[in-house]
């Protein structure tokens, strides 16, 4: 039995998962792998190893406005949940704004803010560089993150796990995260 499947069978608890540990995840048409990058109180935050197989933009039309929370991105995300096999989405902690996918931020992926100034909030798996950058189709991708950083640009991380800004419309790499609830 693999370890996803455990957790939501109830027979692996918080002490049993640890980070690094990996789950395969069905998106229904797309299988992925994910990886345990922090623990938190009620559960485990999760982040696909390698992106989605196909590549979004953050907004169609190009804007920023509303931000991530009314953006294209995560009504994306949003239809994306719906394939989630329903044992698993039943353990999956919604964040606050009540999704079980989204993106990270560039303060959770690098320790910056939406100004480029160094703050706290880096998850520790991401301060390892290897950690950010990810694949799509086997060759090296730009992914979006959750973050405003001007006008009309996303914050995203590069293909060498560098950060960077793009137009809302370009197309980018998507990579979600997700929490697994303990109880």
């Amino acid at each position: 039995m693999d370890i996803l499947r455990e957790i939501v069978v109830g027979q692996v608890g918080e002490d049993e998962i640890n980070i690094r540990d990996r789950i395969e995840v069905d998106f229904g048409s797309e299988v992925h792998f994910a990886t345990a990058i922090k623990k938190e109180e009620e559960g485990i935050l999760f982040l696909l190893d390698d992106y989605l197989d196909e590549t979004h933009p953050m907004n169609r039309n190009g804007s920023v406005e509303g931000g991530y929370e009314e953006s294209d991105m995560r009504k994306y995300l949003q239809e994306l949940e719906e394939k989630i096999d329903k044992e698993t989405l039943r353990k999956m902690m919604p964040f606050e704004n009540g999704d079980r996918l989204r993106l990270l931020t560039l303060q959770e992926m690098f320790g910056l803010d939406e100004d480029w100034n160094h703050c706290e909030g880096q998850i520790e798996w991401m301060k390892d560089r290897k950690h950010r950058v990810a694949y799509r189709d086997n060759d090296w991708e730009w992914g979006w993150l959750a973050t405003v950083v001007s006008g009309a640009y996303f914050a995203f991380v590069s293909d060498n796990g560098g950060a960077g800004s793009l137009t809302a419309g370009a197309s980018n790499g998507v990579r979600p995260a997700f929490r697994i609830s303990w109880s």
